[in-house]
């Protein structure tokens, strides 16, 4: 939600948001090793998106978004399918996140910064739902890139011909 000048991006976003597709690249790896795609991968992908586009204030908003950084419809829908099968791995084989009780939703929707602020739970049950997997999926995925910081190494490789 915070605006920034196009390319003028501080460190700290950059670093977050690496560091987010770093450890869901490496979790979505160890679910594609399993051998098992997670049931209906493709209305999983776009449940990610209607919880993307909530977040950055709307489909119009993404797609704005997406044309000012030059990324297409095919890079987001495979971003959104790797976080997916992250998001399958974590539940299955580190902690359930994928199916929240009633209790724990309705507790993330009192106490939680959401965008979802301004309306009734019961208007918003299935987005909030959506929005706290992704929650979970970042802070897990966050603890699992941490973890694992001691067995990897992340360069950075300029372009060939390019600075």
């Amino acid at each position: 939600g915070v605006e920034v000048v196009k390319g003028d991006y501080p460190t700290r976003f950059v670093r977050a948001a690496l560091d987010r597709i770093v450890a869901e690249d490496m979790l979505a790896q160890l679910q594609v090793r399993r051998g098992v795609e997670p049931p209906e991968l493709p209305r999983l992908a776009d449940e990610a998106r209607a919880e993307l586009e909530l977040r950055v204030g709307g489909p119009s908003r993404l797609a704005a978004i997406m044309d000012e950084e030059s990324f297409d419809d095919g890079e987001l829908r495979g971003s959104l399918m790797r976080r997916v099968r992250a998001a399958y791995y974590v539940d299955r084989a580190i902690q359930p996140i994928l199916r929240p009780s009633e209790e724990e939703l309705r507790s993330a929707f009192r106490t939680s910064l959401h965008p979802l602020r301004s309306f009734r739970f019961e208007d918003v049950r299935p987005e909030m739902a959506r929005w706290l997997v992704q929650e979970r999926l970042r802070l897990v995925a966050l603890d699992f890139l941490q973890a694992a910081r001691a067995r990897v190494t992340l360069a950075f490789v300029a372009p060939l011909g390019g600075s």
